[in-house]
Order: C-alpha cells, then structure tokens, then sequence
C-alpha cells in the first residue's frame, strides 16, 4: 500500500477515509476498475490477515460503502 490511510477500529467493524478523490475516480470505483478498487483490496486482504487468528473460522463480509457530498 503506497498510501497511508487513517483507519478507525471499533469492536465489529474499521473505517478507512480513502480522501478525497475526483469523480471519474468514484465511478470507476463503483465498477470495479480502476487505482482505487486496487488500494481497497489491498486495505481488505491486510485486514483479513489481521484478523485471521481471531475470525476462528468464520467468514470475513468486507463492505464497501461509497457516499458522496452533494454541493451545497
């Protein structure tokens, strides 16, 4: 991972800010192209490994939630 992202951990679930990218960027990765879609599974597959000791196996359900700001 190139970048450094601010991760958030509480007890269920991590919040990574992935900052703040343009457009094309978000549409991309909503298709699953792209720079971004490669740091998220980047994030996804650190976070698995991680947590593998303590998932006792159970399944990891990552979710990718994509909101945007309309302009005020």
């Amino acid at each position: 991972m190139d970048e450094q992202h601010d991760v958030i951990s509480t007890t269920n679930h991590f919040i990574v800010d992935m900052g703040e990218v343009t457009g094309r960027v978000i549409d991309q990765l909503k298709r699953g192209e792209g720079e971004l879609i490669v740091e998220v599974n980047e994030i996804i597959d650190e976070l698995a490994d991680q947590l593998k000791d303590k998932l006792n196996d159970k399944t990891f359900l990552p979710i990718v939630i994509i909101y945007e700001r309309k302009p005020a």
